[in-house]
């Protein structure tokens, strides 16, 4: 072995340029070593050594295939460790080529570390024997995924195996993609799909050569027709550029696509891929450099919607008409009038969805334009809908902390495997409390300027066996009880003049949801407590459950149709009205919302009236938008002032206490998820911070996805 002077390291894997997935495997290794040992030096053991050496000059290089035991054994007594990687190496026939090398090192005492390797299919007795023998000695053994630890276990390996990422998640995408497309003269001028096809392979087998690649081109025809997309073809290994050509050739819209001819390494492959609007791959790397992660901390999807209960989804329409007076016990609000909708883009997306799938109903003016939903079908419907959008989930991950780094932004979560570190060029905090950018050291404010107190907190829960006929001959026959969705104030005074209610509000208000029988009750209120403290939202709790069961008692024993009725389910947490408002390069003022302010640089709108629940006790202050107008939302609001890589969305975006309390409803806050995406997605791709993101893109993007903006 060499001096102290540094460490020597082997590197055994599919090196040599075959596949642009293992050499961003190589090249990841190789930048992540030497980031914390600088003077490491190393030998790599390459299928094609010129290759190598052409994109790897300053390392040692050695030809390993064909080469007899004597002949490696000199490069492999010099090292102080050989790390076996380079992806999927350990399968039938090819296991055993990598495995003999690494038992060959062991033999000569050098420590063996398997690095993210993937296997499998593995079943030849022969492989399998060598798995058990080379890695039951190996120093460490880590793989890619868990199906292919389970395939080295159900070959017969007993020691630990641990489970980690791909390396070449490392790799960070540069900006040199949209010189790469030009010179290869890939238009700009249509949306681009990137297409990674491959050999037809035991995922085929029922299929010709001729069929499979006719069966690709019908797919990069609708591809070209639905999206008004150009196809760009990009191999991944040295085979791919035939099937390309042949999928190409085939495709009924061969004009609207390009094959890439030059030899585009690992670096450049993800430039490009940077640059475009929709990847579909059938190699695991080229999907790899388009990784985008959703991050939950629940473990379903829907936000409050799903995890506090907050429904209906409120009215996201102006107020053209004024509402005529109707019938108020159909328990939806019968003020809002015939309007239009000023947002658009993924809430009608999820809109639609919802209705598809029997989850909610369309607002229209018999809902008060609001949208009753099932919260248990909504989580079904918001799972479908990513995952046939193919978006990367991770569930039950709690944002702890971010470190800002010169290039990107690292993310830290709390999860049942440990903390998790994920490292983003953008992150978007939809957190609500703005958890990420206060992290990341973004200012903010809570709460109204005299006192910081904040709006109250409200545990929402359903009740079943609701007979709404009853209540509604109640109601009837005292129209002064009842206001469409809130009201029995006399009730709530006598049983609260004779201790059965102790509730910081005057009357109680319930929703109907799409299932007969039931109401979402909105009524408990916990005030003076801060949901950015833990020891306030314990207090929370408990004081909200205890007004739940006052509450059901109440209805149950004072108020005609719930004799029979009785709480099915509550909010997984209480529902959090207001904490932190992010400073941004704008804040939002309640004049601004009640004025209708339009803005050069908006990008959502809103036109929900301003809605305060008193945060000291009693009493709501609403106030309603000039007839038939809606307030724009500028992309400056969605920039925490003095952080590059975090962009805010939802209720904690820049606003005061008074606008916040419009823009804080859910289909508002998907709007600004909306443009805060299209932004983030506008800054990676391009390599800009999102501040220096032209506004005009942002809004061009958002309009070609259907938002609604002036």
């Amino acid at each position: 072995m060499d001096g102290a002077d540094g460490v020597t390291v082997g590197v055994l894997g599919s090196y040599g340029g075959r596949n642009v997935g293992d050499e961003a495997i190589l090249t990841a290794l190789l930048d992540q070593v030497r980031a914390g040992r600088p003077d490491t030096r190393f030998v790599v053991f390459s299928r094609d050594p010129a290759h190598t050496r052409s994109v790897h000059p300053d390392v040692e290089v050695v030809a390993w295939e064909g080469v007899c035991r004597e002949g490696i054994s000199e490069p492999l007594r010099r090292l102080d460790v050989l790390v076996l990687g380079g992806g999927g190496i350990l399968y039938d026939t090819e296991a055993r080529r990598y495995l003999r090398l690494a038992g060959t090192a062991q033999s000569l005492g050098v420590p063996v570390f398997t690095y993210a390797v993937g296997a499998g299919p593995l079943t030849d007795e022969t492989d399998c024997a060598y798995v058990r023998a080379v890695l039951s000695d190996a120093v460490e053994v880590t793989v890619r995924d868990e199906e292919s630890k389970l395939v080295l276990e159900e070959a017969g390996l007993t020691r630990p195996v641990s489970v980690t990422a791909d390396p070449a998640l490392l790799l960070e995408a540069g900006d040199r993609g949209r010189a790469l497309l030009r010179a290869e003269a890939v238009p700009r001028r249509r949306r681009l799909v990137g297409m990674s096809v491959r050999e037809p392979g035991h995922a085929a087998e029922h299929l010709d050569e001729e069929g499979y690649h006719q069966l690709l081109a019908s797919m990069g025809d609708f591809l070209v027709q639905r999206l008004d997309a150009h196809i760009v073809f990009i191999s991944m290994e040295r085979g791919d550029i035939r099937h390309a050509h042949a999928v190409a050739s085939r495709m009924t819209a061969a004009d609207h696509c390009t094959v890439l001819h030059r030899g585009h390494g690992p670096q450049e492959v993800l430039d490009i891929v940077a640059q475009l609007d929709l990847a579909v791959g059938m190699r695991l790397h080229f999907l790899v450099f388009a990784a985008v992660v959703l991050v939950e901390r629940y473990g379903f999807l829907g936000g409050n919607a799903t995890a506090a209960l907050v429904m209906p989804l409120m009215s996201f329409h102006n107020e053209v008409r004024q509402a005529v007076p109707g019938d108020t016990t159909r328990l939806l609000p019968p003020d809002h009038g015939e309007g239009e909708p000023v947002v658009g883009g993924v809430l009608w997306v999820l809109l639609d969805q919802l209705v598809r799938t029997g989850a909610a109903i369309r607002p229209s003016l018999e809902t008060g334009y609001t949208v009753p939903f099932d919260p248990e079908l909504f989580k079904l419907a918001a799972y479908e809908l990513l995952e046939n959008h193919e978006v990367r989930m991770l569930l039950h991950a709690f944002a702890s902390g971010v470190v800002g780094l010169p290039d990107r932004a690292r993310a830290v979560f709390e999860t049942k495997s440990g903390p998790l570190v994920l490292d983003a060029d953008v992150i978007v905090d939809c957190t609500g409390d703005g958890d990420i950018a206060a992290a990341a050291g973004a200012e903010y404010e809570i709460g109204r300027p005299e006192d910081g107190w904040t709006q109250p907190m409200t545990l929402m829960f359903r009740m079943a066996r609701f007979d709404h006929e009853e209540f509604a001959a109640y109601t009837r026959a005292r129209p002064d009880q009842w206001k469409g969705v809130h009201g029995l104030w006399d009730l709530v005074r006598a049983a609260t003049d004779a201790g059965e209610l102790d509730l910081p509000r005057e009357d109680v208000l319930f929703f109907a949801t799409p299932n007969a029988g039931e109401v979402a009750v909105n009524s408990t209120r916990v005030t003076e407590a801060l949901g950015t403290s833990v020891w306030d939202l314990t207090r929370a709790e408990l004081a909200a459950h205890r007004q739940m069961a006052q509450i059901s008692r109440f209805l149950r024993g004072r108020v005609p149709g719930f004799a029979d009725s009785y709480v099915v389910q509550s909010g997984v947490q209480v529902g959090v009205r207001e904490t932190r408002r992010i400073i941004g390069e704008y804040l939002l003022t309640g004049e601004d919302v009640l004025s209708a302010r339009k803005f050069d640089d908006a990008v959502a709108r809103g036109a929900y009236p301003v809605d305060i629940h008193n945060p000291s006790g009693r009493g709501t202050r609403l106030e309603r938008l000039p007839r038939g107008e809606s307030y724009d939302i500028p992309l400056r609001c969605l920039l925490p002032r003095g952080l590059d890589r975090v962009l805010v969305a939802g209720r904690c975006i820049s606003g005061d206490h008074v606008a916040h309390s419009s823009y804080r409803v859910m289909p508002i806050s998907m709007a600004t998820g909306q443009a805060a995406g299209v932004c983030a997605a506008l800054a990676a791709t391009s390599g800009r911070r999102p501040r220096d993101v032209p506004v005009g893109a942002v809004q061009r993007e958002l309009r070609a996805q259907g938002a609604s903006l002036p």
